[in-house]
């Protein structure tokens, strides 16, 4: 058999079972000899080798139909190579879908490649930079092509005062055979996508730059590392551009529109905001998934009531409802939220309470066990911030503040904090802290100060106890940061922020970087040095945009939904997204009225923990690491 994923693709699950998705469920072995076999594969040799394996040295085939589907442009020696084998006489389908990312939420992205952090910031692996930039940008463009979007491109250029930048007149080159197929993939194999999608192109795209041979020796690890975000971000905004630009001569309607020429790519790298993965969040999506053991986006807890505990487990996605609702709420409004919906639910069912908390709800499954399903929510939730604020009541609480004040460089009151040290000896001496809160707050403490002496970082260290951790602490210098500094701390590099003047919570003042960005890009204010254009921009119209289709349609297929065509920006994050971030997407977009669509993705979604995790491999030999 094939040695790649076998999916089953474009049919209903009972359809794709009998199609030929896998031999042993079911079985369904007649109907694969009678209707065919499916493979999904990316066009590699082994790959396509394998294949026509399967079908050499016996005089009758095992299949009486072969449906390929390639997930990415298959090369011409390839493609020949399958003309002159046995399978050519069989095959029935043979496609192009371009599996290329995960729509994660509404408004979010991922490309499913957690690795790509590693290949392009750790000195060992140079050899792979360029490689896997060519693959992120062919991903990145199969996005913008399925949203038929040719949006102007842009990258964070690094440095304080970045000259102009220059001018560029790309060529187009030539167009190439390219079939965007609308699909529902359905996987089997285990992997962390929500539901069936149907009507755009979903990732299932995977770790072979990692399991992938590597055709060049690891470089040798240099002394002094040379930061890899700024030259990273220009060379994949060009390679974008040379992707789309093929997209382009197949489809010359690519992005036009009156709005949809407005629209902008920005690719900005996570060493232009180090601090938002750092801090503790207090917002419910975030907060659950840095204090709680959530895997694959799904909550695991003890029910109890009207029977003995059992383990529950939740899918938390955009097809529950109260979820969207409640994800970017305050953990200090969440309960009270999901109270007000509980009480106004049994109001309307007739049932009184007095009281609508966890205790409560099992009384009330008892008298109306045919709601069930509506009850579970609320229970779902209330048990989820429950279980956050037992978290937050622990060691974060008093965390909070400090982060927030090493963060922002004020205390609450707005006042410049004088002794930073002061703030984090209590932390950094707590046994009862856990290592990783310890090596956050050390690295917000740096960030602040723009690097620390070599002797000042040792005793740190060492009054943290994390010897263990000092070189993810100093692989921060990967990503752009400056960690140590001869001379002590050095002036701060920090880009100047929007001042806020909205209420807040006082352990919630930061605002991500990128929601500035976002602010200014959708207002024509961003600054064209330190975020050059390789695409020409289109010129600004007075005229007010269209209102834009919410980009989660492609999550789910609901009836009844307008289409609409305004321009969008769209931001990747190389080195993964902040879930604060992805929050920051929504916001901006509601506060534009919908005349903009902010969307934002990256590699793989960060939490803290994922954050220090990707650090401590930036020094690490490929043996050496597990791959994610």
């Amino acid at each position: 058999m094939c040695v790649c994923v076998c999916t089953c693709v474009c049919m209903p699950l009972h359809v794709c079972t009998c199609w030929g998705g896998r031999q042993g469920l079911g079985g369904w072995g007649r109907a694969l000899e009678v209707q065919g076999q499916a493979w999904t594969m990316a066009c590699l040799p082994q790959s396509v080798q394998a294949l026509i394996a399967d079908f050499r040295g016996t005089p009758t085939f095992t299949y009486k139909a072969a449906h390929v589907f390639f997930t990415d442009t298959c090369p011409e020696p390839l493609f020949s190579e399958l003309g002159r084998s046995r399978l050519a006489k069989v095959v029935k389908t043979l496609k192009e879908i371009h599996l290329a990312f995960l729509p994660y939420e509404a408004q979010v992205f991922s490309l499913d490649a957690p690795h790509s952090t590693y290949n392009l910031y750790c000195p060992f692996r140079v050899g792979e930079r360029a490689r896997q930039i060519e693959a992120l940008a062919q991903q990145i463009a199969t996005l913008c092509a399925t949203l038929q979007e040719y949006p102007a491109i842009r990258y964070r250029k690094w440095g304080p005062h970045p000259s102009a930048a220059p001018h560029l007149d790309p060529n187009l080159p030539a167009a190439f055979d390219l079939t965007l197929t609308p699909v529902l993939v359905l996987t089997l194999v285990p992997a962390p996508i929500p539901n069936p999608i149907l009507g755009v192109v979903c990732a299932l795209t995977s770790r072979v730059c990692l399991a992938l041979p590597n055709p060049t020796p690891e470089a040798p690890m240099s002394a002094h590392p040379t930061p890899r975000g700024p030259e990273v971000t220009a060379q994949l905004a060009h390679a974008i551009l040379a992707k789309l630009n093929a997209f382009k001569a197949d489809n010359p309607s690519l992005g036009e529109g009156p709005e949809k020429t407005r629209s902008q790519l920005l690719i900005m790298d996570r060493g232009s905001d180090p601090v938002s993965p750092l801090l503790h969040e207090l917002t419910f999506q975030a907060m659950a998934y840095d204090l709680l053991n959530i895997e694959q986006d799904t909550y695991k807890y003890e029910t109890t009531g009207l029977s003995e505990a059992r383990e529950k487990a939740v899918l938390l996605d955009e097809d529950d409802d109260l979820w969207v609702e409640l994800r970017h709420l305050h953990i200090a409004d969440v309960s009270k939220r999901v109270t007000e919906l509980l009480k106004t639910f049994c109001e309307s069912k007739r049932l009184t309470t007095d009281k609508a908390n966890i205790k409560d709800l099992s009384h009330i499954l008892k008298k109306m066990p045919q709601y069930q399903k509506e009850l579970n929510k609320y229970s779902t939730h209330l048990h989820l911030a429950d279980d956050c604020m037992k978290h937050f009541k622990g060691s974060v609480e008093k965390l909070c503040g400090v982060e927030q004040d090493l963060a922002m460089g004020s205390d609450a009151e707005g006042e410049k904090i004088k002794d930073a040290m002061k703030l984090i000896v209590p932390v950094l001496l707590d046994t009862a802290v856990p290592a990783y809160d310890k090596i956050r707050v050390l690295l917000l403490y740096i960030l602040l100060r723009n690097g620390v002496s070599e002797e000042n970082l040792a005793k740190l260290i060492q009054h943290a106890n994390v010897q263990a951790h000092s070189s993810l602490i100093r692989n921060l210098e990967q990503l752009g940061g400056t960690v140590t500094n001869p001379g002590g701390s050095g002036t701060s590099s920090r880009l100047e922020r929007r001042e806020r003047l909205e209420p807040t919570y006082q352990l919630s003042r930061w605002t991500p970087v990128i929601k500035d960005v976002m602010e200014d890009a959708v207002e024509d204010r961003l600054d064209r040095k330190l975020w050059p254009f390789v695409s020409a921009p289109a010129p600004t119209s007075s005229s007010q945009a269209a209102v834009s289709a919410r980009f989660g349609h492609w999550h789910k297929n609901k009836a009844g939904v307008e289409t609409r065509a305004g321009p969008r920006l769209i931001i990747y994050v190389l080195g993964g997204v902040a879930m604060s971030e992805m929050r920051a997407a929504y916001e901006v977009t509601r506060a534009t009225d919908g005349k903009w669509e902010v969307l934002i993705g990256s590699s793989h979604i960060l939490t803290p923990t994922r954050f220090l995790d990707d650090l401590k491999t930036l020094d690490q030999k490929l043996e050496d690491i597990a791959l994610p």
